[in-house]
């Protein structure tokens, strides 16, 4: 009967084929239908040992075979009757494919040149001459590195060999390359954080040449925990945290961002919008722009944004990922009541030089990144600075018409051009980062972040004869350094110190024409932050983890205000509070079951000026129903110790608005905290996703200024926010092309018994909001396109101004005339001050926000090249909506009317782009 079998098998090869099996199957039926009981029984085994012992001989016949080089070489030279010179040591123990010797020595020769670490020479028909690529070395190493569930490309993990000696790290496509000395019995080791630690022996390599591996999570075991095209490719949703990560570097245009400006680009996310279309206001969940923590490679930052917040602070060049929350964060982030936003540059060691340079019509930009010594030391810099602001470029000058609108300087600009003395405005940044690869288990980092502002404007009135000079600077700087250590398999640590200072300084002063000083004054607001911080990840099993660890936080604020004119009369106001927030957390995250995650954990902290200890518990659930749906939950109390105080403005240019940062003492400014809580689903099925989400979010002891008595014992108001919504996201893929529709639905009220008895609706409060956008790719050219609609804002006049200018201390808050901004003279006569709200006007609204942006890139050359390069067009508000913000008294013939203020109309800008 063997006999048979081994006559099938070496008859069918390899397989036995499908009419072969079918015939010896027949074969035995037949015949042990003739035979009875235990033979029957003994043949059965008997036949199934020999089955399965000539398919082990056929397993190890179809492995490839394994011989030396120098074997390879004598039977090549056996073949084609040529002669190699080589060096026989060199190569003795270095195994290749045994079926690599093909017909025809030229394609030969060219395989093994690709695939090998010699260099073949062939002068002659007779004489082939092999030479090592690299000096005393005989082995190619290369390969891929994945992501097991994203198959995402893993850049900056680290692979060594101790026998071999060597060590490396994948580049940003996650394939790594080096030539090595091969060793018998050699194991290569590839370790990242956050990932298995994979042991491959080094004759895997051999056999199978280039290998792509794909790395697990050591945490998750659960498939499909990413999703990774949420809106489009390269933006992801993580089920884990509930966070979205926008991967720049990966990202497709988003609609009106050629420029790639990192802050608008987080306006297409559900839940989040710029309620007046600046790109550093950004409302999370109808929490105000303040109480979202921005940190760029962990340096927290109080600069809204260039031009009075509506040009992203940060060179888009630099950035490689955006990570959002937009509700409850993770036990291990805290300080804000809002959401955060963690912005994030290059992560790891390069070894290919890359330089971007850039220009668009608001600003031109450079950005490099530089080895230094290869696998091990790298150097990250970048700079950005505006035009002269009388180049007047169409990109900026709707965004001077919005900001200067109903200003000292849009007067002036419309009916005395000869008047102004000088007029400019410049902003500048720049971000320099050294990245240290320790050794295969430790890296370290050292971050830097600088960015400037500065105004300067000179007026001369020629019925008064008086000289108006004004100097408004900013400056925002910041140092991270930190060290990411894997100390085992399943234990790693991050330690991280940071130090930044926000400086914004505002000096006016007015001469007579024999200059004598009229009036000076001066504005400043100083905001110290100084961080340490550690974390330790032990991770128990692959399903069981726990982030555990310490931050302390040390803020120093200052709010100087001085003012003198020639009456003699000078006023000074001086805040000044500094203390440190000691917190303990930890953080427990399990997926027990493959359905199942948990994510819960909770903040100790500890206020020095308080001297009151509070707990913050997080939690955040997520159950997969179905393969195609999942269910998610979280819920938590934030707490917020510096703020930004509404009424405390420096309103000296004209009436541009700047809320200054104040330090919570817990007596005149209390802490800020917040309780919220989610719902939803999300569900997704080849190229189609759903995105459902409600919220309740109530945020009490937001602070505001009592402009009747800024100098009383009790000079601020308090309040509270609440807020119920939902997020919707409907996404819909193509083979080119994306298009999604988000909706939210909200209803965000105030509460400040000083200024209303009764709830009104927050300064931002939409109640609707509507985004309708598509992005398609055709060969080099991309297209994006977007229509927003946002309900009006409230109309509520009254409440409005006080909100932005102060807030009367009296209930009702409308019976009295409210005193001038800061720097100004006596108040307004009885009826000169800011209208009262009409009757009823806390149900009317401004008209509704729509406009429609849209973007087209090109990228240049066709062929595969060491440079590239693109030109991009964006098109903002393209039919030029006049979109209303809000309304502003003016004063004309003596009295204070009420003048509508617009947002950014038609907005063009053009983006060239190289990348070397």
């Amino acid at each position: 009967m063997c006999s048979i079998v081994s006559i099938v098998v070496k008859k069918c090869g390899k397989q036995l084929s499908r009419t072969a099996f079918f015939w010896v199957a027949d074969f035995y039926y037949f015949y042990l239908k003739s035979m009875r009981g235990a033979k029957k029984i003994g043949l059965l085994l008997f036949i199934g040992f020999c089955i399965c012992c000539s398919a082990g001989a056929q397993t190890t016949q179809s492995r490839p075979q394994l011989m030396n080089l120098d074997q390879l070489f004598a039977a090549l030279q056996k073949k084609f009757g040529v002669v190699c010179s080589y060096d026989k040591d060199l190569v003795k123990d270095v195994p290749v494919y045994a079926d690599t010797l093909e017909n025809n020595l030229g394609s030969l020769l060219e395989k093994l040149s690709q695939h090998s670490a010699f260099v073949f020479d062939h002068p002659d028909k007779k004489n082939i001459i092999v030479r090592p690529k690299v000096a005393n070395a005989n082995f190619q190493l290369s390969g891929q590195l994945t992501d097991s569930k994203t198959n995402e490309p893993l850049y900056s993990t680290i692979i060594y060999s101790r026998k071999s000696n060597f060590s490396l790290s994948s580049s940003e496509n996650g394939s790594f390359y080096k030539i090595i000395n091969y060793h018998t019995d050699d194991t290569v080791i590839i370790s990242s954080v956050g990932y298995e630690t994979m042991r491959i022996p080094l004759e895997d390599f051999a056999v199978n040449g280039f290998k792509t591996i794909k790395l697990k999570n050591t945490i998750v075991e659960m498939n499909e925990v990413y999703v990774t095209a949420y809106l489009t490719k390269g933006i992801e949703y993580d089920a884990m945290d509930n966070s979205i990560t926008i991967r720049s570097r990966k990202s497709g245009v988003l609609p009106g961002q050629a420029d790639g400006d990192v802050l608008k680009a987080l306006d297409a996310l559900p839940g989040i919008s710029s309620p007046d279309s600046k790109a550093g206001n950004l409302n999370v969940r109808g929490s105000t722009p303040d109480q979202t923590l921005i940190v760029f490679d962990n340096i927290p930052l109080y600069h809204k944004g260039h031009f009075f917040g509506t040009i992203s602070p940060f060179n888009s060049n630099v950035v490689d990922n955006i990570k959002v929350q937009r509700g409850t964060m993770s036990a291990n982030r805290g300080g804000r009541t809002g959401g955060i936003i963690e912005i994030s540059t290059a992560g790891s060691v390069t070894n290919k030089t890359n330089v971007t340079l850039s220009a668009s019509m608001l600003d031109a930009n450079v950005y490099a990144h530089v080895p230094l010594i290869k696998n091990k030391l790298s150097f990250l810099v970048s700079a950005r600075q505006s035009y002269p602001y009388s180049w007047q470029l169409p990109a900026i000058k709707p965004i001077s018409d919005f900001i200067f609108q109903h200003t000292e300087i849009s007067g002036a600009l419309k009916n005395n051009p000869e008047g102004i003395d000088k007029l400019d405005y410049l902003y500048s940044d720049a971000n320099a980062k050294i990245l240290y690869n320790i050794n295969a288990k430790h890296k370290a980092s050292l971050s830097g972040l600088l960015m400037r502002n500065s105004m300067v404007a000179g007026f001369r009135d020629y019925k008064t004869l008086i000289h108006k000079n004004s100097d408004l600077g900013l400056l925002n700087w910041g140092v991270n350094g930190s060290v990411v250590s894997d100390w085992t398999k399943n234990f790693s640590t991050n330690v991280s110190v940071t130090n930044s200072i926000y400086d914004q300084t505002f000096k006016s002063n007015s001469t007579s024409a024999s200059s004598v000083n009229v009036s000076s004054s001066l504005y400043q607001n100083i905001v110290q932050d100084f961080r340490s911080f550690l974390e330790t990840e032990w991770r128990a099993t692959k399903r069981y983890a726990l982030k555990s660890g310490y931050e302390g936080r040390y803020h120093r604020s200052t709010y100087l205000r001085q003012t003198d004119d020639t009456a003699n009369t000078s006023f000074q106001e001086n805040f000044v509070r500094e203390g440190t927030i000691h917190t303990l957390f930890a953080n427990l995250i399990a997926t027990p079951t493959n359905r199942f995650i948990l994510n819960a954990g909770a903040r100790l902290n500890y206020f020095t000026l308080s001297k009151k200890t509070s707990v913050e518990p997080r939690v955040s659930v997520g159950y997969k129903v179905s393969e195609h749906l999942r269910l998610k939950s979280a819920a938590g109390y934030q707490q917020q110790f510096i703020c930004q105080v509404s009424g405390i403005s420096i309103e000296g240019i004209g009436g541009i608005e700047n809320l200054l940062w104040i330090l919570a003492d817990d007596k005149n400014i209390p802490v800020v905290n917040s309780y919220q809580g989610t719902f939803g689903g999300i569900f997704e099925k080849k190229s189609w996703l759903f995105d459902v989400e409600a919220y309740y979010k109530k945020t009490d002891h937001i602070s505001s200024t009592s402009t009747t008595q800024p100098s009383s014992d009790k000079p601020f108001i308090y309040g509270k926010i609440e807020t119920v919504g939902a997020d919707m996201l409907l996404r819909k893929q193509w083979k080119n092309t994306d298009a999604w529709i988000s909706y939210t639905i909200s209803k965000a009220m105030m509460q400040f018994d000083s200024i209303s008895k009764d709830p009104f609706y927050s300064l931002y409060d939409q109640t609707h909001i509507v985004d309708i956008a598509c992005s398609h790719k055709i060969k080099q050219w991309k297209f994006t396109l977007a229509w927003k609609y946002r309900t009006g804002f409230a109309a509520l006049p009254g409440i409005r101004t006080k909100m932005m200018a102060g807030a009367n201390s009296a209930p009702g808050g409308n019976n009295q005339p409210p005193p001038p901004p800061p720097g100004g003279g006596p108040p307004p006569p009885p009826g000169q001050g800011p209208p009262p709200p009409p009757p009823g006007s806390g149900s009317d609204r401004f008209p509704a926000y729509h406009s429609l942006d849209a973007s087209i890139q090109y990228g240049f050359p066709k062929t595969e090249k060491n440079w590239k390069g693109s030109i991009g067009l964006s098109l903002l508000n393209c039919y030029n909506q006049k979109n209303i913000t809000d309304s502003s008294p003016i004063m004309n013939n003596g009295i204070n009317n009420l003048s509508n203020r617009y947002m950014t109309g038609f907005m063009p800008n053009v983006v060239v782009k190289f990348t070397l």
